[in-house]
């Protein structure tokens, strides 16, 4: 059967010997696996907010399921997630202080993920693209998935622990194993009902109202079913190093099909008085081993969605 998740359970803590032995455990866990959970993030109250939003813009819409690249950025009603100080303060537990915030983000409604899949430059792993090169400057960028529909919905992530990168949770015999299920011919066969190798390797996120999966964008990963309604938003933060600056391009500029805009000017402002602020590097027009959907990929994409 598949595996379902376990969590961290986040207590109060007394004394500074406490916090650190807990931010070593989270540290170390994210680094073993490739994610974590941090539960309730939102109040009841703010989920309610959000998913008014989100009707807001499909009474526009009236569709079952669409999505909206760079939805949080260009949104100003969600922007408040950005600095969501419960999630942010597991965040810097994990990467460090120095956070900044990239524009990486998303608007789900109704919708789960098309395959497996990565949401890293490089999808598929080769020793020589930038996203598997960590011998100079560590890969330091996480995505975090909010979820606000009802528990009874049944939604779930699977993830894939370990694929982010091999050496502690899996072999490199192991991770290629499961890279390998990557390739169109794969997803392609999955979707259609036909296999699914990665189904059953898979842990299984059930989400509960206002949790958030934090994940390394290289961790394989797909949506599961739902019964009626879903409601998620995702934002993204990193370190500012080689790896940052290269993913930031890349969805700012290199996917042309997501149709990333500038970031607005007020939330400029409000990034750089929360010390979130990143400067965008200049477009070079190039990055190795840089997936970019092909015309029929986004065909059957917005198939199934």
């Amino acid at each position: 059967m598949p595996t379902v998740a376990t969590f961290i359970k986040i207590p109060a803590l007394d004394g500074l010997d406490s916090k650190l032995s807990l931010m070593s455990e989270l540290k170390n866990e994210f680094n073993k696996n490739g994610y974590f959970v941090v539960k309730n993030s939102f109040t009841d109250a703010e989920i309610q907010y959000y998913i008014g939003e989100f009707e807001k813009m499909n009474a526009v819409k009236s569709r079952n399921a669409w999505t909206v690249p760079d939805g949080v950025v260009q949104q100003k009603a969600f922007w408040p997630i950005i600095f969501k100080e419960e999630l942010l303060a597991r965040i810097r537990e994990v990467l460090g202080d120095e956070i900044r915030f990239m524009q990486h983000n998303d608007l789900h409604y109704g919708y789960s993920s098309f395959a497996w899949h990565r949401d890293s430059i490089n999808r598929g792993y080769a020793e020589t693209y930038p996203d598997w090169q960590e011998d100079k400057e560590p890969y330091l960028i996480v995505r975090a998935g909010c979820y606000l529909q009802p528990e009874e919905d049944n939604f779930c992530l699977g993830v894939l622990p370990g694929s982010h990168r091999f050496g502690e949770q899996l072999s490199k015999e192991e991770f290629c194993d499961i890279d390998s299920y990557l390739t169109k011919t794969q997803i392609a066969k999955a979707k259609l009902g036909l296999v699914d190798h990665l189904k059953e390797k898979a842990v299984w996120i059930k989400t509960q109202p206002g949790d958030c999966i934090v994940f390394d964008p290289r961790l394989i990963h797909t949506g599961g079913g739902f019964e009626r309604r879903k409601y998620s938003f995702f934002t993204a933060y990193g370190v500012e190093n080689f790896h940052f600056r290269q993913h930031y391009t890349y969805y700012r500029h290199l996917r042309k099909d997501l149709g990333y805009e500038a970031i607005p000017s007020a939330l400029v402002n409000m990034l750089k008085e929360n010390g979130l602020y990143a400067t965008e590097e200049k477009y070079n027009g190039k990055i190795e081993g840089a997936w970019v959907p092909s015309n029929l990929y986004s065909f059957v994409a917005n198939f199934f969605e």
